[in-house]
């Protein structure tokens, strides 16, 4: 029996190509825009939210409340990675992650009515639940692969990490739209909205949507895999083994670009907060604009990845080019000694992580090959909770205790490391 190269596969074919059901992808794109606001809409506001509550929270404690998120995250991509490999199915679990992270949002919501002993550990709950909807990724990323022949690839892997940019992006903004609520705010037959708690019940309701999308107008079709049928019809036809080294590097890379994410966030609010004096408010209102700002970058790099022949370059050298921006930002940021004053802006990260998840997902597909790919893909998304669930753990107190030049230098050596990796191995 001969092995074959994962395009043979097509190339036999003529009028009966298989086709890209593009519908699908644009679903399971707006399913990852919806995942994204579940993610991002919280990031500047649970400090402020936590401390307007439960003012006895520390830094630390912050800590552990993002890496719940992570937690939840990192606990469901493989799992729900296994139950769509097993079930050959994307709604089965898609479906059980929105409908814990509507749980997860509601009680988000309904903290301030909670006795204050409760107030800590309903709120690592709420965060928890959250982090388990976003156990989406590694089956709507996997689905994009497989639901795509081969030519159509990255551009519906862009598709798709260009919807979790834009639900990302949109986060923050939406949050901005409760602002004018006022952290009292008001209750109704005894439940309060607020500009921290309103956004938890919205995204509740956009999880319930999603569910009633998936089992109405989604439909799954693994163009990208070949079947049992193609199987039998050929018995020559074997998917020869996928190398396990530049599988394990990729997991690295994308371990460490999820730990820069991490740390950029959770020490987001206060830096800022400290660095530049602003209020709460203000730190949610201005870290919101240039999380959206970042995001929208994002957006337009994924969208030229996907339109123009940069996306056609070696995959390789795009995650390097990534991985350089990430160091030039920290670079950028470092508190050198010859700086007047706090910096004003750094944008290189919204060019930096679309450049490193369009064609890392797409290099991972390509070496996988025409295989069931569900699982992997969860434990690749794990691979970056993981560090998301660390990361914060690691970063908040040494944030506290030494300021955010240690933060820099640990992430830059990450970064450096991957990049040499990524260059020498794969």
């Amino acid at each position: 029996m001969t092995a074959i190269k994962n395009d043979e596969i097509w190339k036999s074919e003529s009028k009966g190509e298989k086709q890209t059901n593009w519908r699908a992808i644009y679903i399971a794109g707006a399913m990852l825009v919806f995942s994204g606001i579940n993610q991002s809409i919280f990031y500047m506001p649970v400090w402020p939210y936590t401390k307007s509550i439960a003012p006895e929270t520390s830094v630390s404690a912050l800590g552990w409340i993002i890496s719940a998120n992570s937690l939840g995250c990192l606990m469901a991509n493989p799992i729900f990675g296994w139950w769509s490999q097993k079930s050959m199915k994307a709604a089965q679990p898609v479906t059980f992650a929105f409908t814990a992270a509507a749980v997860g949002n509601l009680l988000y919501g309904l903290l301030p009515i909670l006795n204050s002993s409760s107030i800590i550990p309903a709120m690592l709950t709420a965060r928890f639940l959250c982090g388990i909807g976003a156990g989406t990724l590694g089956v709507l990323r996997s689905f994009a692969a497989t639901a795509s022949a081969p030519k159509d690839r990255l551009q519906a892997i862009a598709i798709s990490s260009a919807g979790l940019t834009a639900g990302l992006s949109v986060g923050p903004t939406i949050q901005l739209m409760f602002m004018p609520i006022g952290s009292v705010g008001w209750t109704f037959f005894g439940v309060p909205f607020n500009q921290y708690t309103t956004p938890g019940y919205f995204v509740c309701i956009i999880c319930l949507i999603c569910v009633i999308i998936l089992h109405t107008i989604f439909e799954e079709n693994y163009v990208g895999i070949i079947s049992d049928d193609e199987k039998a019809q050929n018995p020559w036809l074997v998917i020869p083994k996928f190398d396990r080294i530049p599988v394990g590097i990729l997991f690295f890379v994308w371990s460490c670009m999820c730990s820069v994410g991490a740390a950029v966030y959770s020490v987001a609010s206060p830096l800022t907060m400290a660095m530049y004096g602003w209020s709460s408010d203000e730190a949610v209102s201005y870290n919101a604009l240039l999380q959206t700002g970042s995001c929208a970058t994002s957006g337009i790099t994924y969208l030229f990845l996907a339109k123009t022949r940069y996306g056609k370059m070696d995959r390789r050298a795009q995650i390097c080019l990534g991985m350089s921006t990430f160091i030039i930002y920290m670079l950028a940021v470092y508190p050198w000694f010859f700086y007047e004053g706090p910096l004003e802006f750094a944008n290189a990260n919204g060019i930096g992580f679309p450049t490193i998840v369009a064609p890392l997902n797409a290099l991972f597909s390509e070496i996988v090959g025409p295989r069931k790919q569900s699982f992997l893909q969860g434990w690749l998304t794990f691979s970056g909770s993981t560090c998301q669930f660390l990361t914060p753990l690691f970063v908040l107190p040494l944030f506290e205790i030494s300021g955010f030049r240690w933060v820099i230098k640990s992430n830059g050596f990450a970064e450096n490391e991957s990049t040499n990796w990524n260059t020498d191995e794969i």
